[in-house]
């Protein structure tokens, strides 16, 4: 009776990375955030910023008005030049002998307190002055020019998102597979094509009581400003990092609680083995035993042969594919 050849596709067995993964829930956050309030009761007398704008430190938001401050501030000016006028010529005579030391204590009295006058309406000025006190991106605009605000009132909103940041919690049982620097990846469902990388920046220093979880904090580089606070993200969390062996998930067949791949021999005959699989990514598996690197299995066509059956390879997917499965990320899940 003439064996039976089956036509089948195959892979070769290669090396790629996998890790541990912890999917956790977080919220985004920005990296500094602060309502632009005003310091002072008066009237805005100029706006110079756009809603949604960049700005950086020190970027003049708004202007109150401060005409009288500006004036007194001239007054004040020009009482110090003639405080330090004075001085000057009392310093000249005590170095000619012709006035006491003692008569400079008044004239140096009268220079510090017009100094002191000239420092108090400068401060008094610059509350005048609505400024971003850090690099970031504005909010809406919540005033329009003949606007009276007062202490406290709200101008806009400052928030620097170029860093994200997510806190999330994750059971006390995973505390050892956790340190400062790991690596995290964190994925929107605004944008489902998309990957956003981190690092864990801080690991709190209590456990939940009731929840017996901690909370970790991540930092989420965001220089495109596509997360926003608030988004709700997916967390994965990965440690222990390694290369293993890997084969095509479609490669193993399950046969109750086991799992199997055919090898092909070079007489392209096929050998069912019996393998133990760790983690899987998309598409791939990683085995911890039960092949060897290099050897060829069947990926498409398992149903059709059996052991000792004779294949028909159609669709040799063993060269040239080892290095594109080892320079894939690193996956997998708890």
């Amino acid at each position: 009776m003439r064996s039976r050849t089956v036509p089948v596709e195959v892979a070769r067995v290669s090396e790629a990375q996998f890790a541990d993964v912890l999917e956790a829930i977080g919220t985004a956050q920005a990296n500094e955030s602060v309502t632009v309030t005003a310091k002072t009761t008066e009237i805005v007398r100029k706006i110079h910023f756009q809603d949604g704008a960049r700005v950086k430190e020190g970027d003049i938001l708004a202007e109150l008005t401060a005409g009288i401050e500006a004036a007194e501030l001239d007054e004040a000016y020009a009482e110090l030049q003639g405080a330090e006028k004075e001085l000057a010529l009392g310093e000249s005579l005590v170095d000619r002998g012709t006035a006491a030391t003692a008569t400079l204590t008044p004239l140096l009295a009268d220079r510090d307190a017009a100094a002191a006058r000239v420092n108090a309406l400068k401060a008094r000025l610059a509350d005048k002055l609505i400024l971003a006190p850090f690099d970031g991106v504005l909010g809406l605009r919540l005033i329009s020019p003949g606007t009276l605000v007062q202490p406290g009132d709200r101008i806009t909103t400052l928030a620097d998102i170029s860093i994200v940041k997510a806190d999330f919690s994750i059971p006390e049982t995973f505390l050892s597979a956790l340190k400062v620097g790991q690596t995290i990846e964190a994925e929107s469902a605004a944008y489902q094509e998309r990957t956003f990388e981190g690092v864990v920046a801080a690991i709190d220093t209590r456990v939940d009581p009731v929840t017996r979880s901690v909370m970790v904090r991540a930092e989420i580089s965001n220089e495109e400003g596509l997360l926003l606070p608030g988004m709700l993200l997916t967390i994965d969390l990965r440690s222990n990092i390694r290369t293993s062996l890997s084969v095509p998930e479609q490669s193993i067949v399950p046969i109750l609680d086991r799992k199997y791949v055919y090898v092909v021999a070079e007489d392209s005959t096929v050998e069912r083995r019996e393998i133990e699989i760790g983690r899987r990514r998309p598409g791939m598996v990683e085995v911890m035993k039960g092949v060897e690197p290099g050897e060829v299995i069947v990926t498409l066509g398992t149903h059709r042969v059996s052991d000792g059956l004779t294949v028909d390879v159609q669709d040799d997917d063993t060269r040239g594919n080892e290095s594109a499965t080892e320079a894939s990320g690193a996956s997998g899940a708890l």
